[in-house]
């Protein structure tokens, strides 16, 4: 991991991530990057979010839209999703105590 050097005013970064073959739309899919990034940026800067935890509500997101999709195939009907009352179990890390 290279670290970047501080730049003025707005610079770029270039990534070279080639799109799935399948990918109907490069728009759509800038889009959302786009958006999601927004959305991780808004929330790191009110409080302090580790790299791991993006790595993991990334992950519940997209299990939760591929879940929320097969739902919505198989009963052809619109399935919304709200996220009131999930409850996320947390992985307990040993203490000092338990080791």
């Amino acid at each position: 991991m290279h670290d970047l050097p501080p730049t003025s005013g707005r610079e770029t970064l270039e990534i070279d991530l080639p799109l799935d073959p399948h990918t109907e739309s490069a728009e759509d899919v800038s889009h959302l990057v786009s958006q999601f990034l927004r959305e991780i940026d808004a929330c790191c800067l009110e409080r302090r979010v580790s790299p791991s935890d993006v790595l993991q509500a990334l992950s519940i997101t997209t299990a939760v839209h591929v879940a929320r999709v097969e739902a919505q195939r198989r009963s052809g009907k619109l399935v919304a999703l709200p996220l009131i009352g999930v409850e996320l179990s947390a992985a307990r890390r040993p203490t000092a105590e338990a080791a």
